[in-house]
């Protein structure tokens, strides 16, 4: 547990058991507990380090101020970059539960920046458009890179593996698709067929190779269907 004691250059804060903090100057602090009535939460930045590496003075950041025998933990710096991850596990957030590894912390309200959070396991209550996160409850991994080593099964009801918006896809399939082959269901309605099939492109998003849902295909130029093969250009 930390102490705290008052001093005219700041708020002192020490270890009761003389242990090395771990802390130094520009690091985001943060002290959190249930009161029964809501949440105290106290946000502080440590402002200078003693000599003696287990005493530090912080300056306050939020309203609630530094309290006797809370604990206190880094949730970033504001100076140094390679001091700005972290790890949040919470049950009491209105979006919990959660466990975030967090990387950019470079000011407090950043500590929930989605494009600070490397990856999150558990309740993904979070609005990423680029791969249909529409701030929906669900349950599972958002990350930016995930590497698995073994067997990947995917199993449950219709529609259990998707990859952007109803679609598989190998290669850069999002906005002009390029170097791309992607399997697409985009609805159930009749004009849907029309951009639901199995699709290639080139290097430069054309369209090279598709069978589509209503009976339409082409490979190269020559278009098909089940009756004929033609030049698509004539």
């Amino acid at each position: 547990m930390t102490a705290l004691y008052q001093n005219r250059g700041g708020i002192k804060l020490t270890s009761p058991e003389g242990a090395n903090h771990g802390f130094i100057e520009g690091d985001l602090l943060r002290a959190q507990r249930f009161t029964g009535n809501g949440t105290y939460q106290s946000d502080t930045v440590v402002a200078s380090v003693k000599s003696d590496l287990k005493t530090f003075y912080v300056e306050p950041l939020s309203a609630d101020l530094p309290a006797k025998n809370f604990d206190y933990v880094r949730i970033g710096n504001s100076i140094d970059a390679t001091r700005q991850g972290a790890i949040y596990l919470t049950s009491d957030d209105s979006e919990a539960p959660f466990m975030d590894v967090i990387d950019g912390v470079s000011a407090h309200n950043k500590l929930g920046v989605v494009d600070n959070i490397k990856l999150r396991a558990g309740k993904l209550q979070i609005t990423d458009q680029s791969i249909g996160l529409i701030g929906a409850p669900v349950y599972g991994l958002y990350s930016s890179s995930a590497y698995l080593k073994g067997n990947l099964v995917v199993g449950g009801d219709v529609n259990s593996l998707t990859l952007a918006d109803g679609t598989i896809g190998l290669g850069k399939i999002t906005g002009n698709a390029q170097r791309a082959i992607k399997i697409a269901l985009t609805g159930d309605a009749e004009e849907d067929r029309v951009t639901s099939g199995v699709f290639a492109y080139n290097a430069t998003g054309v369209e090279i190779f598709a069978i589509r849902l209503d009976a339409t295909a082409h490979i190269a130029g020559f278009s098909f269907d089940s009756t004929k093969i033609y030049d698509s250009n004539i």
